[in-house]
């Protein structure tokens, strides 16, 4: 069902980008079962993710998630995990430039969470005009954690806006929950 994917990029893509923090979530009780139906949902429909090409990505989720997952044993999400971070997928692999005037736009935006894996996500996502979702409120969604209007979202994506990257957008897990299950 592409219908799906098309909600949420605004055209037909199967590539999405997923923080670290979405992978993490799934094993937080209070957000676990939204985001399993999310990301099965997602798997389902045949989606994939964007990662950078030098494999930053790559190792940002093999460092966390997997450690987490051969720490705890979660054999219900086995198929799922595996599914995502299949390291032979057919992901969409974008080269980021640090010098073009969209790294500098997300950097400057960004500077002061100083995390480059944060401004990787973000870069990719937008360079391929599709979708991130994070829970990352205090990084990527909003400018600081006593600000909860999505200032600094709304500031990437003016940014994603003058790069002709229409379709980008950014999503926590519950907005791209409600994005997929109630369209």
């Amino acid at each position: 069902m592409i219908l799906m994917v098309r909600v949420m990029n605004s055209k037909r893509t199967d590539n999405i980008a997923i923080d670290t923090n979405i992978f993490v979530h799934l094993l937080d009780s209070d957000k676990g079962n939204q985001i399993e139906r999310l990301l099965f949902r997602l798997q389902k429909e045949g989606t994939r993710l964007i990662c950078d090409k030098k494999g930053r990505i790559v190792g940002e989720y093999s460092q966390k998630i997997i450690q987490q997952f051969k720490v705890q044993e979660h054999p219900d999400y086995t198929d799922l995990i595996d599914y995502w971070l299949d390291r032979d997928a057919d992901n969409l692999k974008i080269s980021v430039n640090h010098v073009d005037s969209l790294c500098k736009q997300i950097t400057k935006n960004l500077k002061a969470d100083k995390k480059t894996i944060d401004r990787i996500f973000v870069y990719v996502a937008f360079k391929a005009n599709r979708t991130l979702i994070t829970n990352d409120r205090s990084g990527i969604i909003d400018k600081d954690s006593k600000i909860k209007d999505g200032e600094r979202r709304l500031a990437l994506l003016k940014i994603a806006r003058l790069e002709k990257a229409n379709s980008a957008n950014i999503y926590d897990s519950q907005e791209a929950y409600d994005k997929i299950f109630k369209s």
